[in-house]
């Protein structure tokens, strides 16, 4: 852009110079200038020093490029070396429990049909009384779950967390996803063999559930849903002694980031659930968004849809994702911390493209990308910096078929947009699987953070 404006500059001032020093000589020679001489000074003049100027800097450079020197084997040996690779994890499974799809291939479809978008909500209403935009989860089933796990809860002798509406309803979808990835854990060899008590040449690893909740929840709650899932887990059939649950108030990149690290020690076994899950759909949430003035409106178009969502993976080492014989996907993950200063300014996807290139250091890495699937909402700044990214990183997909946005469909579900980019791996995955092509996963929501992950098919991983 900036070398045509310098030409398009050039060019106006010869041509000004050439009519302008024209005119002023018949004026002060009096003369009728003829038909060929307006041709020769107003057209032929300037296009001859124009041409002239070309020439002359074609000749600058090519006699500047054979004057350099060509790189010697010391300059070879001092050029960096290529970043090492990025640990890597195996996917065996996903899941997602979201408004617009309650498997992969449900969200996937609405996503790519244009129909997962935030709605008018039937309950929740503003200051005004007028209805709220909202991603809400049609839950009929509530109830009963509630009754389920206060009965379970009184037999295991916990005492009352006191959820709040939109923590009951995260903790039903989380239980819906628990469930459909613990069916996937279950099948592992080993456990089919017996192989329970952890003795002889390959025990039975251990159970890793990894739950990513919102900061909300206090620590008596974040016991008890930590408590449920191990529950969940003994009931689907995993012996409680190979078991570990964990409630976290992290990210989850951040989580299956240092599962990579440790499934790139050697010696190390990785087997774990990443599961997070959360809603905003209640009043109490519609009432601190309000008062933060982060509640979108009309009059705030920028603001935050309340949403509710689950999302989970089971991931794995190199040696587990052989052993266990299910189709692996291989997931890497970079990230970068991002000043709170460039939050308000144009977005320049800088920092996508830098983790980007770590992901994908060659062209044939980005050629092998056939989808770009982001946690990105419908705020202005994150959708232009979406676009540029994609359109200059990875030019050959087609902006409205390959990039599809999460945001949308899982609307705000109170912790860092984690949730939409959880469920943008799991769409990955099942892409990497129906298509063999590997897809982009980008994060780009959390203000103080930008996340890049790539999904590829099942290879083998170092």
């Amino acid at each position: 852009m900036r070398g045509w404006l310098k030409g398009a500059l050039l060019a106006s001032l010869v041509f000004c110079g050439s009519w302008i020093g024209a005119v002023s000589y018949w004026r002060a020679t009096n003369r009728m200038p003829s038909t060929l001489d307006l041709f020769a000074w107003m057209a032929a003049l300037p296009l001859a020093l124009l041409l002239a100027v070309w020439l002359g800097r074609r000749i600058a450079a090519a006699r500047a490029a054979a004057a350099s020197p060509a790189p010697t084997d010391d300059a070879a040996a001092a050029a960096p070396a290529a970043p090492p690779a990025l640990p890597a994890l195996a996917i065996l499974a996903g899941a997602v429990h979201t408004p617009h799809g309650a498997s992969a291939e449900e969200l996937s479809q609405a996503v790519g049909e244009g129909r997962a978008r935030a709605d008018l909500d039937p309950e929740l209403v503003d200051q005004d009384g007028f209805p709220l935009m909202s991603a809400r989860v049609q839950l009929d089933a509530i109830e009963l779950f509630k009754e389920e796990l206060d009965a379970w809860r009184s037999s295991a002798g916990h005492a009352d967390p006191r959820f709040k509406d939109e923590q009951w309803r995260a903790l039903a979808l989380g239980t819906a996803v628990a469930g459909e990835l613990l069916m996937q854990a279950t099948g592992h060899p080993l456990l089919l063999a017996g192989a329970q008590d952890g003795a002889g040449a390959a025990p039975l690893p251990v159970l890793r559930i990894q739950a990513v909740l919102a900061s909300s929840w206090n620590e008596e709650q974040r016991a008890i849903a930590a408590a449920w899932l191990g529950a969940l887990s003994v009931r689907a059939g995993w012996p409680e002694k190979r078991l570990e649950v964990t409630s976290l108030a992290t990210q989850a990149s951040a989580v299956l980031a240092q599962l990579a690290d440790e499934a790139a020690r050697p010696g190390e076994t990785v087997f774990t659930i990443v599961l997070s899950f959360g809603s905003q759909i209640g009043e109490t949430a519609v009432e601190e968004l309000a008062m933060q003035g982060a509640l979108f409106a009309a009059a705030n178009p920028q603001g935050l849809i309340p949403g509710e969502a689950a999302a989970g993976l089971l991931v794995a080492d190199a040696a587990q994702a052989a052993q266990c014989g299910l189709p692996a996907n291989v997931l890497q993950l970079a990230s970068m911390p991002r000043n709170a200063k460039d939050a308000g300014r144009k977005p320049d996807a800088r920092e996508l493209r830098q983790l980007a290139a770590t992901l994908l250091p060659d062209a044939q890495g980005s050629a092998g990308v056939s989808a770009v699937l982001a946690d990105t909402s419908h705020r202005s700044a994150g959708v232009l910096e979406l676009m540029k990214f994609s359109g200059e990183v990875l030019p050959h997909l087609d902006a409205g078929q390959d990039v599809r946005s999460l945001g949308g469909a899982c609307g705000h579900c109170g912790h860092g947009e984690q949730l939409p980019f959880l469920a943008a791996l799991v769409l990955a995955h099942q892409h990497a699987n129906e298509t063999a092509g590997a897809a982009l996963c980008v994060g780009n929501e959390d203000p103080l953070q930008r996340t890049a992950a790539l999904v590829r098919p099942a290879a083998a991983l170092s």
